[in-house]
């Protein structure tokens, strides 16, 4: 029994304390002193052992607890001393529990007072050899004791590898040397991998909370911690685009991939050399492309007859190339079309087939599938013709350079070329076609390693003269695809747009706030099996043609085109072209959010290092608590807050300064700059 002057022993924090009972109060509370230095009261009932040994309650706090530590360390080299597995050995047979006592006396045959505690402390320890039945030990068997062996074996490798990732995020977020130990590396990148998830996909992660405690536990905190640890890990880098990764499409090309590109270099020779396609590389043909563009997929040429003109309107010839069903096809379906992000482009096929054996390169001969379009005196379509050609690009011209030889007014067959599109416009807008100029945003993104990346964004004319003459082109390649589909009716992907929700006329103010509102009256475009009006280019039907290299849906338009003038028959029928219109909606889809957000991250970005500066800007439309304005140079649209007592109407000019901006967020704010500042 307990009581004032005894030595007992309880557990305080999962540690097994010796104490000194001090006093004994009417509750059965225990007054103690322990080895610790620390009074502290227990009750009886959480008293582990009562020894006989004792010592003077009135005794001085360095007496006791020296009494106290000389006990616990006797406790301790008993415990060392035990052997549970010879124990065992002298207790397994008898197929009974054994009381504390019991084991005690077969371990010691008389225990002391520290041999029954070092018993004690080895079977709390150690639950190999014995099971804890109530207030006796059970012997386990020799199967339960490999199962625990096994067991407790896994349990400490699971510990020894959580202490060493604790060490190693711990320092690896303190930008401090990183522990090194080998046989832990697969779990290193386990935990990587969980940190990466919940990075993308916050609590939806499916290790969420697992990380959101180990993270408490190492004091590692911010909303954003699991995209800086992988940032400091190596595995990304600050201007990581994380949409990408939550969509995972298809980025590189497997090496089979790269070897069966490669492979088709041979198929370009073989197809120049065949004497049914339709030789034209006497023909000057121009291209006219951005600067940085390096898939070039269409050129133009000019023939001049005898009573007008015929344009050739020359399209790369992928499906030579990309033979159906085969592997590079199921990939280039799979991706569906290629994705321009500011810093990157994501392929449709490898770089062999857009960038050389499909691309029409300056100089040399290439494969196409052509338009050629005879026009009249008066610049009117009298008819067409598709044909396999070959032809050779005499001339590479940038947009710019394009503009200047045409706003030079200089004779020649580039001018020609866009009188002939101003014709094709008119006739368009005559048929319905709305017109806004809706200038284009270039944002490039010059990234080199470890360095800040070099943003540049600039706006074209959507009215310069190569613009015009490029898109009137197309559109008429197109548009002669589709009705072409529509008059012997061959399933086709066509797209079309219904009417806006008011008339717009053909002529209409082109300021950005007159624009603005025009934009919103317009319809989103549709795709369908089914030919139908396309009222923004006035076209009763329309099929995309002119870009096998980066989409897919042209790709299938030039099969369906080559097989029924080849044969009468298309090459796909309405049930096969079903499901992979679904399919390539999605892809295309998916692409056009992506290009969409990491634009409006880059144009953040370069906002982000224009902080406090004024830049000029325009109201488009005004908000009971707001403005909308768009800042003028890079044609980014974002709130204003009202100036006070001075409304601003829409078209009024202002001056904005950028304070906050939050890229990976997508926030920006921006204040009016008032007159008097």
């Amino acid at each position: 029994m307990a009581s004032p002057g005894s030595l007992v022993e309880y557990f305080h924090n999962k540690k097994l304390l010796c104490a000194l009972c001090l006093s004994v109060d009417r509750k059965e509370q225990l007054q103690v002193r322990t080895e610790e230095n620390r009074e502290d009261k227990v009750a009886k009932t959480k008293l582990v052992l009562t020894s006989s040994e004792s010592l003077a309650p009135n005794s001085d706090n360095q007496t006791i607890v020296q009494w106290l530590r000389s006990a616990a360390h006797r406790r301790e080299a008993c415990c060392q001393e035990v052997s549970l597995a010879d124990l065992w050995e002298l207790t397994a047979e008898e197929g009974c529990a054994f009381s504390l006592v019991e084991l005690a006396n077969i371990q010691f045959s008389k225990p002391l007072p520290e041999q029954l505690s070092g018993l004690y402390r080895a079977l709390e320890r150690d639950k190999l050899w014995f099971v804890r039945k109530g207030q006796d030990y059970q012997p386990r068997s020799a199967e339960q004791i490999q199962e625990t062996r096994q067991r407790l074996q896994a349990e400490e490798e699971r510990a020894r590898e959580r202490g060493y990732l604790t060490a190693w995020l711990k320092a690896l977020w303190n930008g401090q040397p990183l522990p090194s130990d080998g046989h832990f590396e697969k779990s290193q990148s386990r935990y990587l991998n969980w940190i990466r998830e919940v990075a993308l996909h916050g609590n939806e992660a499916s290790r969420f909370k697992e990380i959101q405690s180990l993270f408490k536990e190492l004091e590692i905190s911010g909303k954003d911690a699991p995209f800086r640890l992988m940032i400091k890990a190596g595995l990304w880098g600050p201007d990581e685009f994380l949409q990408l990764h939550r969509c995972h499409p298809p980025i590189d090309f497997s090496p089979e991939m790269l070897t069966a590109a490669a492979d088709l270099r041979e198929r370009l020779q073989t197809e120049l050399s065949k004497t049914e396609r339709l030789d034209l590389t006497s023909l000057a043909a121009v291209t006219i492309d951005d600067p940085w563009t390096s898939e070039v997929d269409d050129g133009l040429t000019l023939e001049r007859l005898e009573d007008g003109y015929r344009v050739g309107i020359h399209i790369a010839d992928a499906s030579t190339f990309l033979d159906p069903g085969s592997q590079l096809d199921e990939e280039a379906l799979e991706r569906g079309t290629t994705i321009y992000l500011p810093e990157r482009k994501i392929r449709m096929v490898p770089d062999i087939l857009g960038d050389e054996l499909c691309s029409l390169i300056e100089g040399q001969d290439r494969l196409a599938f052509s338009f050629l379009v005879d026009f009249d005196e008066q610049l009117q379509v009298r008819g067409h013709r598709f044909a396999d050609t070959k032809i050779r690009v005499a001339q590479r011209l940038n947009y710019q350079q394009a503009d200047a030889l045409l706003e030079a007014r200089q004779p020649g067959d580039l001018l020609t070329l866009y009188e002939i599109a101003l014709a094709l416009r008119t006739h368009r807008q005559a048929a319905g076609a709305v017109t806004l100029p809706f200038p284009r945003v270039n944002i490039r993104v010059e990234a080199p390693p470890d360095e800040e990346p070099q943003i540049s964004i600039t706006r074209d004319q959507s009215e310069a003269p190569a613009q015009v003459l490029v898109s009137e082109m197309m559109i008429l390649a197109n548009g002669l695809s589709g009705g072409y589909f529509a008059e012997h009716s061959v399933p086709a992907l066509f797209r079309s747009q219904p009417d806006p929700e008011k008339p717009i006329p053909a002529e209409v103010d082109t300021a950005p706030e007159n624009l603005y509102k025009l934009r919103r009256l317009m319809k989103k475009g549709e795709v369908g099996m089914t030919p139908a009006r396309h009222s923004g280019l006035g076209k009763e039907a329309y099929s995309q043609s002119t870009s096998p290299i980066r989409r897919y849906v042209d790709l299938i338009a030039h099969r369906q085109l080559k097989a029924h003038l080849r044969t009468g028959e298309p090459f796909y029928t309405a049930e096969q072209l079903e499901p992979m219109m679904q399919r390539l909606e999605r892809t295309t889809h998916q692409a056009e959010q992506l290009e969409r957000e990491r634009k409006q991250y880059w144009t953040l970005r370069y906002l982000e290092q224009k902080r406090w500066a004024e830049m000029d800007a325009v109201v488009l439309q005004n908000f009971p608590d707001k403005h909308w304005v768009q800042l003028s140079s890079i044609l980014y649209e974002t709130d204003c807050p009202l100036v006070p007592k001075k409304p601003l109407s829409p078209g009024t000019r202002l001056k904005v300064r950028i304070e906050t901006v939050f890229p990976r967020e997508q926030g920006l704010r921006v204040t009016p700059v008032l007159d008097d500042e």
